[in-house]
């Protein structure tokens, strides 16, 4: 059991090494969370949003993390080029 714990725990490890940009679809508070942890694993970070009217906060927030954002919809063209798209369960 052990050696099957291990080799996913590399598996994950390996997996997530792979990736270089994360789409997060929703600017709730875990589609936020989800911004935020990406940008801690050093990834690249796009947010979209279909609320194009986010509080002065949670912009400023992004912004300061280098979050690139998309509010109002989610366009075809904001998802190229993305290895990892992650969808906020709100």
């Amino acid at each position: 059991m052990k050696e099957f714990k291990d080799r996913l725990l590399a598996d994950k490890e390996r997996f997530i090494s792979n990736i270089v940009s994360i789409a997060v679809v929703g600017a709730g508070i875990s589609g936020i969370a989800s911004a935020e942890l990406a940008k801690h694993l050093g990834k690249r970070v796009k947010l979209t949003d279909l609320n194009k009217n986010l509080s002065s906060k949670t912009i400023k927030k992004l912004k300061t993390l280098g979050v690139e954002t998309q509010l109002g919809g989610h366009s075809r063209n904001f998802f190229k080029d993305v290895d990892l798209v992650v969808i906020s369960p709100g």
